[in-house]
């Protein structure tokens, strides 16, 4: 049997500075390249890769018209770098969560009809598994969701129209129809679907002045502008409206899932009258632990509504 006996006092010690450089070089396929990304001189990035090539006692490059392409053995040891940067990722963003979010704080800006049951359903879920959990709840119109996030003045904001852009991330989203709201008495209330063309002469309170851009058929589009003589800009006003017989009027999903009145029937609406939410957050930002969590039963629940629609 041969024994080996390796005298780790003569090891080299592998330096994260090392497989950083290395890994960068993986990654833009030239010193250059990896020097720029790791804002250092492309001599440093040389001299790394020199060290560490000597320390793990095999070529890592082969150097093929002037493009740095990994060996058989440096491919191998780079799916091994590759778990180490990770684990190193990971710790630094949990330190940074510690050192920014001690108290589990998060700050929420969102669309009215989200704060009906959805987000704080969300924050009772995760209050109760979260230590010293605090946190602030804003509502405001989806425009303003988009500037508070974009401003840095909360951690995660709910809107409805998004264009992503350099000033907020998105986490998630779903995308649901839109329903009628009518009165128990009314004459479409014992319908199972209303349509575009069931609105003309009736006293409709569109939801907001831009609804018809929701709908793709741009013939409903017409109909829905046309026959608005009435507004409101979120769902519960309209469904106040509707119970208190003043016309009907169409209303986002959420807020007709979680209506706890007898006075008012919600129909399907043909042709579709999308609603999207969306789960946005700074662009330079890290979400917390809290604030990911929450984040992610937000979405959750949003699916489930979305499947009972369905």
């Amino acid at each position: 049997m041969v024994v080996f006996i390796i005298d780790m006092t003569e090891a080299l010690m592998i330096r994260h500075r090392q497989v950083e450089a290395f890994s960068a070089v993986v990654r833009t396929g030239s010193t250059v390249a990896a020097a720029r990304s790791l804002h250092t001189s492309q001599p440093t990035i040389s001299r790394l890769l020199a060290q560490l090539r000597d320390q793990v006692g095999f070529q890592l490059f082969n150097n093929l018209s002037g493009k740095l392409v990994l060996t058989e053995e440096g491919k191998q040891f780079y799916r091994d770098v590759e778990q180490f940067l990770m684990s190193t990722e990971e710790l630094d963003r949990r330190a940074w969560q510690i050192r920014n979010f001690g108290r589990s704080t998060v700050r929420v800006a969102s669309i009215p009809c989200m704060n009906l049951h959805v987000v704080p359903e969300a924050l009772a879920e995760i209050n109760r598994g979260t230590d010293d959990l605090t946190f602030s709840l804003t509502q405001v119109e989806h425009h303003k969701t988009k500037t508070m996030v974009a401003a840095g003045k909360v951690d995660i904001g709910l809107c409805n129209e998004m264009v992503p852009g350099d000033t907020f991330q998105v986490y998630g989203g779903v995308s649901l129809r839109c329903m009628l709201a009518v009165h128990h008495d009314h004459p479409l209330a014992n319908r199972a679907c209303a349509y575009a063309s069931d609105l003309p002469g009736q006293s409709f309170i569109s939801l907001g002045d831009n609804l018809a851009e929701y709908v793709d058929d741009a013939e409903a589009g017409k109909i829905i502008r046309d026959s608005a003589r009435n507004f409101a800009s979120s769902s519960a006003p309209v469904i106040a409206l509707v119970e208190a017989g003043t016309g009907i009027g169409i209303v986002d999903p959420v807020s007709a899932a979680f209506y706890a009145g007898e006075r008012i029937n919600f129909l399907r609406f043909e042709p579709a009258v999308s609603f999207p939410i969306h789960i946005i957050y700074p662009h330079d930002a890290q979400l917390s632990l809290a604030a990911e969590r929450l984040c992610g039963v937000i979405l959750r629940k949003l699916r489930d509504i979305q499947a009972h629609l369905a």
